[in-house]
């Protein structure tokens, strides 16, 4: 599962994303590590009803990455992306 400190004072969550990197450095590829962060966390949380997928019922929170396909290069986890809450765009980070 994905876990983090995000959300501390001197944490932001726009720094969590590098632990997508970290466990591709560990030897996860790109869509292990991704499904680590969302199935998995959700199923460690007894939450996959309601979230860790984009299925029909289940809450819309995600991030779209512009640069590129993190798939291919989970560096553009690092770079620009949209963020979803609950199927509305929220932000821009860069």
């Amino acid at each position: 599962a994905f876990g983090t400190d995000a959300g501390n004072t001197y944490d932001p969550y726009d720094k969590a994303y590098f632990e997508l990197v970290l466990m591709v450095k560990a030897g996860l590829t790109p869509q292990e590590a991704f499904t680590a962060a969302t199935v998995g966390s959700a199923d460690l949380m007894g939450l996959s009803d309601e979230l860790g997928t984009l299925e029909k019922g289940k809450q819309a929170s995600f991030v779209c990455w512009l640069a590129g396909d993190p798939l291919a290069d989970i560096q553009m986890v690092t770079g620009e992306k949209l963020v979803y809450l609950n199927g509305k765009q929220v932000s821009l980070f860069c």
